[in-house]
């Protein structure tokens, strides 16, 4: 074994060296992990304290009971996709419409600063016109494919209820996860048979269709729900269902009752327009007397910066993959200078 005072100086040498390394590395984990956790606290808060419009469900609340006709527009299936959705709010911003019903699937990922993030977008785009919406798959599972409407409901409200404008009553459903359970049947089944006499006409609108007219086994209601469903509002005057999900503009039939799908907003295009858009309606003293969809010239970009930061930078995982960083950090930090004391 080398015992000279050259090799000594040498090893002793190395070691001081490794331990500034040990040090240094184990400082900038620290630094690193106190970094994400404070930038996780920021945005989180930055995306709660968004200043937005109330997006609140109108249950059971009656506008307008005068209006003999009007316009409203309704949209679907963003997806986080913020070019073409600003696009689409600014344009029935400067429409006629009174008011929008949004069909479901606006967040990609469910967490708050996604839901406040895109409210806050459409807000910016959309002004005082007031925005209805029912939720989408979407907008209640995790990434880990758990359904969980709370989020959807601190932002929207309820996920079932009923308004009306002029004439016209909607009633708002929800069909996220391809099913409507009993609960839901039986307040529509009491919502048809006690509210639905007071109006001339009834529109349903909810996320995912009961039918599906290009691919019939795929992206409808499960066979038992779509059933169902179908003895409930069969022969109840109802006039119109709306639905999205699909992504494309159709126009069929079910349970005797005309049903539109609408294009998608964001989230990839099935149809023969490869466009983004939405469905203008209006109401008149003969029912919905006129369907139009637009399509928006818009590429389906996002804001990638506040897309990553109100999903990934957001995600509770990364308080405890800092904690380990930090820990992995002290330690580090810790072994450099024994180390060095040793020496």
């Amino acid at each position: 074994m080398n015992n000279s005072p050259d090799w000594k100086k040498d090893k002793r040498r190395r070691l001081l060296g490794c331990s500034k390394w040990l040090s240094i590395f184990g400082g900038i984990l620290v630094f690193g992990a106190l970094a994400m956790v404070s930038m996780r606290s920021f945005i989180v808060e930055a995306f709660n304290d968004a200043r937005h419009k109330s997006f609140m469900a109108p249950a059971g609340k009656m506008f307008a009971h005068n209006a003999d006709h009007f316009y409203f527009a309704a949209v679907s299936d963003t997806g986080a996709r913020t070019e073409p959705v600003e696009e689409i709010m600014n344009e029935i911003r400067k429409s006629n419409a009174k008011f929008v019903l949004y069909v479901g699937d606006l967040v990609r990922y469910r967490n708050p600063s996604h839901f406040q993030w895109m409210a806050e977008e459409i807000d910016e785009k959309l002004g005082r016109t007031p925005l209805y919406a029912v939720p989408g798959n979407h907008d209640i599972l995790s990434v880990k494919g758990v359904a969980d409407r709370s989020l959807y409901h601190e932002v929207f409200g309820p996920g079932y209820y009923w308004f009306s404008y002029g004439d016209v009553l909607f009633i708002g459903l929800d069909s996220s996860t391809s099913t409507y359970d009993d609960e839901q049947l039986f307040w529509l089944d009491r919502t048809l048979e006690k509210i639905r006499p007071q109006f001339k006409y009834c529109v349903i609108f909810s996320h995912v269709p009961p039918i599906n007219v290009k691919v019939p086994n795929d992206h409808r209601l499960f066979d038992e729900s779509r059933d169902k469903f179908a003895e409930v509002i069969r022969g109840r005057g109802v006039n119109l269902l709306i639905s999205g999900h699909v992504h494309f503009f159709s126009q069929s039939e079910f349970a005797g009752v005309p049903l539109v799908t609408l294009p998608s907003s964001g989230q990839p295009i099935r149809s023969e327009v490869r466009k983004f858009g939405y469905v203008m309606f209006k109401a008149g003293k003969g029912g919905i007397v006129k369907i139009k969809p637009t399509y928006v010239n818009a590429e389906d970009d996002m804001e990638h910066l506040e897309a990553f930061m109100s999903s990934a930078l957001v995600d509770e995982d990364i308080n405890f993959f800092s904690a380990w960083v930090l820990g992995a950090g002290i330690m580090l930090f810790l072994a450099g200078k024994l180390l060095k004391r040793r020496l």
